[in-house]
């Protein structure tokens, strides 16, 4: 193995179905040279879980930017995420 990923994610719950989030990745090439070896962001974002309609969603928007990264790849990173949800006994119509 030439290559190292390590996740770290906390989660804070706030009122009303929100939440403060931060969940990235920190990666390492050991085969690149010294100045693109690793990734390694900084960042977070928020999230709600709601009702779209009758379907139970969570949605979730994050922005990071890489304090260290390879050359030739962006310094900063956004990502939007829908998920929906299908907690046991939920009936659909």
């Amino acid at each position: 193995m030439n290559q190292m990923t390590l996740q770290y994610f906390a989660n804070r719950s706030l009122r009303k179905g929100w939440y403060i989030a931060v969940s990235r990745s920190i990666t390492a090439n050991w085969q690149a040279s010294n100045e693109n070896v690793w990734t390694i962001p900084l960042g977070a974002g928020i999230g709600r879980v709601t009702k779209l309609g009758s379907q139970t969603a969570n949605i979730k928007a994050q922005f990071f930017g890489d304090l260290v990264y390879p050359s030739g790849t962006s310094p900063w990173k956004m990502q939007l995420q829908i998920s929906f949800l299908f907690p046991e006994g939920q009936r659909t119509q």
